[in-house]
């Protein structure tokens, strides 16, 4: 796992360097917790690279900028490819010759054969950065599931690319304005999804996609999506039998390392089967790594101990308490953007333990996505097995929640009893609906209209599955919204924070293809989520691990912003540099913090802000010490 970063000029760099030595030494500085074994750096002319390394296969071989074909391609590449050694042997198979033994050097001799058509060949989590000098053209792309991030900055001259935010702003002529619509979109997730930034002049390049710069033109192309497929398993013995499969081989092949793995393991279904199957695959003790709290509205250590004695884990816990207000303005800041999601939290706290034993740990991620198996999913089962008769009950109850105020308690209830499938399905996952937001906002968000149309990224998020609706529309709705943009951006930042690199078995796109296709029947039923992975974890997992009710990952954020978080929370939003600056409405936000001090709950919302709040004074300072523009 690593960072990459680099300029490319458009049209030729004129006999100049893209990029002065300096500034490529500042960009590899940013990322250097994302790499801290090794730094390279090339000037290529038209193109300059520069990479941050995390050694991991191939230690002593891997440097970067790795170059293949005598000097014509170079590349900076961040991520692992889980199939690259039988890709490796069919490529020497068909004459290619290799110099070191990582899956680096043979993206590079699929990208000489195929092209951008290689992105077809491969199985893995990654971002890269392409150059061929012959053709002087420069690829960008990303993995299918957006696993791992890549941004970058493009006008009519040049491209500036990296794998952090805060390694484009390390080049003066990128400019650090903040979008409005992007501050629209975060207050209505709690996020900022792809392809915007908070930046105008940056963007995120989107799951699936590949970017090609060549000659002066840019051509952006989707290379991968999920297809209906008539051949899925239509009962469930056939469904457990393939999911098994899959997983097992999932999980073997990223189990390729020359360091130490782990496992995050939580107490659910998830990370518990991840468990199992990479404990069939090593031939010492595992070792694993999970994260509880004081409070037993959300400690799942007691599930996660009964699966690491299951499998005779070397097991280490961490207690996350809530004395971290030194804390919190680090992750806010970690996330060179917004970010709004509480269980950033503890998944810092488990990743900074386990990389003072293993660089690498997998993780149950894309479960409740890929099986249906989120609480919303759940509802939304029930609400579609109730919704006989319940149309003109809807319509009464949509008009009375547009008459009183949205902060009133089942003023969000009534409102989605008025709303279609879809509107419903993307209403889960708003923060702040429209004429909250309207009130949360400043008046330089106000004034732009694109910041109030944000569900429209929700409303054409079904896919190939738009059609059908139902739980599967529902599905991918979440896999191509929620998960790349708030569960993988987390674990991604979080992680990266600390050099440890995580492997999701369970995002493995093999298993993404199949959880999507099968019946609604087999992964939800409006009692209970993830139905198939139930039904392997009765084969792998404890007695009595199915029958707990689920818990999520979030802290305890009602409590703890009463509590020991009550002052950073004050100080924050009772005197915002955001609010000052437009992007917040100060006085609506003091309202909604005095009404939680006086027993209402607004905690998912007052931490969001709370973290706009801390990302935009750390964007303050960024820009006061660089010289650049405030945000």
């Amino acid at each position: 796992m690593c960072g990459i970063a680099g300029v490319f000029e458009l049209h030729g760099g004129g006999g100049t360097q893209a990029a002065p030595l300096d500034l490529l030494g500042r960009m590899a500085a940013v990322l250097h917790h994302r790499g801290p074994d090794d730094t390279g750096i090339a000037q290529r002319g038209q193109a300059a690279l520069a990479f941050a390394r995390l050694s991991i296969i191939d230690v002593a071989g891997g440097h970067q900028p790795m170059t293949y074909a005598g000097d014509r391609y170079a590349i900076v590449f961040n991520g692992e490819i889980y199939n690259f050694r039988a890709l490796r042997h069919q490529l020497e198979a068909e004459g290619a010759t290799f110099t070191t033994r990582s899956d680096t050097e043979v993206v590079l001799a699929l990208y000489e054969r195929h092209g951008s058509g290689l992105l077809a060949h491969i199985n893995g989590m990654f971002a890269f950065a392409i150059h061929d000098r012959q053709e002087g053209s420069l690829l960008l792309a990303r993995d299918r599931l957006g696993v791992k991030p890549l941004y970058y900055a493009l006008d009519d001259r040049r491209a500036v690319f990296g794998s952090e935010i805060k390694a484009i702003l390390c080049d003066p002529e990128v400019d650090d304005e903040v979008d409005p619509a992007a501050v629209g979109d975060y207050l209505t997730y709690g996020f900022v999804p792809a392809p915007r930034t908070i930046y105008r002049a940056v963007r995120a390049l989107p799951p699936a996609h590949c970017l090609t710069l060549r000659d002066g033109r840019a051509r952006m192309e989707r290379y991968w999506s999920v297809r209906r497929r008539p051949d899925a398993p239509r009962t469930l013995p056939e469904a457990v039998a393939a999911l098994g499969e899959l997983l097992d081989d999932a999980t073997r092949i990223r189990l390729e390392s020359e360091v130490p793995l782990g496992v995050l393991l939580s107490g659910g279904i998830d990370s518990g089967l991840v468990t199992a199957f990479m404990a069939r695959h090593c031939a010492e003790a595992v070792r694993t790594f999970s994260v509880g709290f004081e409070e037993e509205s959300h400690d799942e250590l007691p599930w996660a101990r009964r699966v690491a004695e299951k499998y005779g884990t070397r097991h280490t816990e961490i207690v996350c308490r809530p004395q971290i207000a030194d804390l919190v303005p680090r992750i806010a800041a970690a996330f060179d953007q917004p970010f709004g999601d509480s269980s950033a939290v503890p998944t810092w706290s488990v990743c900074e333990t386990a990389r003072r034993y293993v660089t690498v740990a997998l993780a149950g991620d894309g479960g409740d996505e890929v099986f249906a198996g989120y609480q919303r999913h759940t509802l939304f089962q029930r609400r579609a097995l109730q919704a006989d008769g319940a149309s003109v009950a809807g319509a009464l109850a949509r008009g009375v929640s547009r008459a009183i105020a949205p902060t009133l308690p089942g003023a969000q209830r009534l409102r989605r009893l008025g709303l279609s499938d879809a509107e419903f399905q993307v209403d889960c996952l708003v923060l702040a609906e429209d004429r909250l937001k309207r009130r949360l906002a400043g008046e330089r968000v106000r004034r732009d209209a694109e910041a109030f149309d944000s569900v429209r990224l929700g409303m054409g998020a079904g896919g190939e599955f738009e059609a059908e609706g139902g739980v599967l529309r529902f599905q991918h709705q979440d896999l191509t919204l929620y998960l790349p943009n708030d569960v993988l951006e987390k674990v991604d930042k979080m992680s990266m924070q600390h050099s440890l690199e995580v492997r999701g078995p369970l995002l493995d796109y093999r298993i993404v293809e199949l959880g999507l296709n099968l019946p609604a029947a087999l992964k939800n039923d409006g009692v209970h989520g993830k139905l198939l992975l139930r039904e392997l974890g009765r084969q792998l997992l404890p007695p009595g691990h199915l029958d707990r009710p689920k818990t999520g990952f979030g802290i305890p954020t009602e409590q703890w912003l009463r509590g020991p978080l009550r002052e950073l929370l004050r100080d924050t939003l009772e005197a915002s540099t955001a609010a000052e600056a437009g992007w917040l409405d100060g006085a609506y936000t003091r309202r909604l913090l005095k009404l939680h001090m006086g027993g209402r709950d607004y905690s998912p919302l007052l931490w969001s802000l709370m973290m706009f709040e801390l990302w935009h004074r750390s964007a303050q300072v960024r820009a006061a010490t660089s010289g650049a523009r405030r945000a």
